[in-house]
């Protein structure tokens, strides 16, 4: 399962970036290219449900 590594691995990194910023009192956010990439599609297939169903239709925030 090398999703599961690469997983892992990603969540180890953050742990010590986060710890390293905690102990020089900083506070960043850092988008990796892969949760850009993320991120990108999310909104792509957000959009793309916004325009098939008009006035939100079919959402499950247009209250039914």
């Amino acid at each position: 399962m090398p999703e599961e590594r690469l997983a892992q691995a990603l969540a180890r990194s953050r742990q010590v970036r986060s710890q390293r910023e905690r102990d020089n009192g900083v506070i960043a956010w850092e988008l990796s290219e892969r949760e850009r990439e993320i991120i990108r599609e999310l909104n792509a297939a957000a959009e793309a449900n916004e325009e098939g169903s008009p006035n939100g239709e079919g959402s499950p925030d247009a209250g039914g």
